[in-house]
């Protein structure tokens, strides 16, 4: 028992040391068992684990890669289509994050638990009230590569070989879709993008899907709808596995 009178949290060495060899910061299995970073510290000497400098920390951070296996792309494009970003790496290797309003935690609870299912380290930040949550995974090797096959050029491109299977098409569209104001429509709001990459998206769709999106034009830029029954009830069918609770009312469409 604490001096408070609370029992103390049992914590498990052989994780504690898994982990830290397998490359883990000190900080980040504490935020993953709910503890201070000085409690895993202790417990890593404790054990006898030889702990890393500061170097071989940053080297550790700088190089390190995760499984870029097909799900764990599809994930990354379909967030990238969207509200994520993968920022500058010029100084070091590349992170990802998504900013979104406090109402929108769970999705970014269902992503945490994607990434770091695939081996990356992510961590949600509560930014107030007015800028809400922020996610933010660890920096990578892997991600740099993602981040000059998304900014080329410093500006943020559609890659040729963009994955739009089920898990990319549902992330793209709850980062940045919407339905009409008279629910007949599912649109992607792709002004971000220039009208050249939104029409490469709209016929995309059309081969792997066999839908028949438009592209329009308001003041902002280009989106894309998608607008036949067919097509929206089909789209409905294939993202409403992966639809987080915050994001129901987004598959409100009508027959």
């Amino acid at each position: 028992m604490s001096k408070l009178g609370r029992p103390r949290r049992e914590l498990d060495t052989t994780r504690i040391t898994s982990e830290f060899l397998a490359g883990r910061s000190e900080s980040w299995i504490a935020a993953q068992l709910g503890v201070s970073s000085s409690s895993i510290h202790r417990r890593l000497v404790s054990a006898g684990v030889p702990l890393r400098s500061a170097v071989e920390a940053s080297n550790l951070r700088r190089f390190r890669t995760f499984p870029e296996t097909e799900t764990v792309l599809e994930l990354l494009d379909g967030l990238l289509l969207g509200d994520a970003f993968v920022g500058d790496h010029q100084a070091s290797e590349a992170r990802l994050a998504i900013s979104q309003r406090r109402d929108r935690r769970s999705w970014l609870d269902a992503v945490q638990k994607q990434l770091q299912e695939a081996g990356i380290e992510t961590t949600i930040k509560d930014r107030g009230v007015a800028r809400g949550w922020e996610l933010r995974t660890g920096k990578y090797a892997s991600l740099t590569k993602q981040r000059r096959r998304w900014y080329p050029k410093g500006k943020k491109i559609v890659p040729l070989d963009v994955r739009l299977g089920p898990q990319a098409l549902a992330q793209w569209y709850w980062g940045d879709g919407s339905t009409g104001n008279d629910g007949y429509r599912m649109v992607f709001n792709t002004q971000g993008f220039t009208r050249k990459h939104v029409d490469f998206l709209r016929k995309r769709l059309n081969q792997l899907h066999g839908w028949q999106p438009t592209m329009h034009r308001n003041r902002k830029g280009f989106v894309i709808n998608v607008s036949r029954e067919e097509d929206r009830a089909a789209l409905v069918d294939l993202i409403r596995p992966y639809c987080p609770s915050c994001f129901n009312y987004k598959l409100e469409i009508r027959r």
